[in-house]
């Protein structure tokens, strides 16, 4: 039987550093954004996870969990606030293959990338 998958649907702007490169080394420096936020939430280190999002009111967070429904969170403060509660609530783990992006679709202008994807757990709960 499969596990109920855990889906966080997100739309944000990284904050990358990177400025004017080709296209795989765009999307390569964007992937690693994503997996160094990945793994900051799986230790639950909320301060090293806020440095991968701009704080402003365009950000926008959509959750959808197989017990809890689908929300839509806009604002970084609402984002916050949200993120933070649900890793006190959670137990902290090191294990990053247990998520995966499905989806994905990066715009990349300048020095700011536009990042859309499905981030998918396994059901426990990350």
């Amino acid at each position: 039987m499969a596990m109920p998958r855990a889906t966080r649907y997100t739309d944000h702007l990284l904050q990358t550093g990177v400025v004017a490169m080709d296209s795989d080394e765009d999307k390569a420096a964007i992937l690693m954004v994503l997996e160094a936020e990945t793994a900051a939430w799986m230790r639950r280190d909320m301060d090293a996870l806020a440095e991968h999002w701009v704080h402003s009111p365009q950000s926008r967070l959509m959750v959808s969990q197989p017990l809890r429904g689908s929300r839509v969170l806009e604002g970084w403060d609402a984002i916050d606030v949200f993120l933070r509660r649900g890793a006190s609530q959670l137990s902290k783990t090191k294990d990053e293959t247990r998520v995966h992006w499905e989806r994905m679709s990066v715009v990349v202008n300048g020095d700011t990338a536009w990042a859309t994807y499905d981030q998918v757990g396994d059901g426990t709960g990350d």
